[in-house]
């Protein structure tokens, strides 16, 4: 064939359009592999599904993102390197070879939130906190809003909200 073949069946039609090289799909049609149809590629308007239904599904690079059509950052990780997490294209957390790094975002803290007995009660509501201003605080939610009860300085001078027993 020298030419476009387009594919016809059900209400799906495929071209495979020779000037950009590509097989291209309907709206609402799916690609199926595998007997049983183990996995599938599905385009509906506006949502598109990659689904395997038997074993594990692997993508294998050397480095993988997942990031918005305005390549925006969700998720990168690399080969022999850090998987990084972003909020709004902003860093937030990464690994490295010694364990992970929380960040803050420029000129705010780095907070790591541990709510315990699935944070259904403000007492069971912890967070550690590393201020932009250099303190390390560690704090509970139990009044309704965040207290500090333990603050150390830069220096490791310790501020406790209570007594010391």
């Amino acid at each position: 064939v020298s030419g476009d073949v387009t594919l016809t069946g059900a209400s799906y039609n495929a071209v495979w359009d020779k000037s950009d090289n590509a097989l291209e799909f309907a709206d609402n049609a799916k690609a199926t592999f595998g007997t049983g149809a183990d996995l599938t590629i599905k385009h509906e308007s506006n949502t598109s599904y990659a689904t395997n239904i038997t074993g594990g599904f692997y993508i294998q690079s050397n480095t993988l993102a997942l990031r918005s059509v305005s390549q925006e950052n969700y998720l990168v990780a690399a080969e022999n390197g850090a998987v990084e997490l972003y909020h709004n294209n902003v860093k937030t957390f990464s690994t490295d070879p010694y364990g992970s790094v929380i960040y803050g975002p420029e000129g705010y803290g780095a907070h790591l939130y541990m709510y315990a007995d699935e944070g259904d009660d403000n007492a069971d509501k912890w967070a550690l906190l590393a201020n932009a201003a250099g303190t390390f605080s560690i704090r509970n939610y139990s009044t309704g809003s965040w207290v500090d009860g333990l603050t150390l300085d830069g220096s490791n001078n310790a501020t406790f909200a209570g007594n010391v027993a």
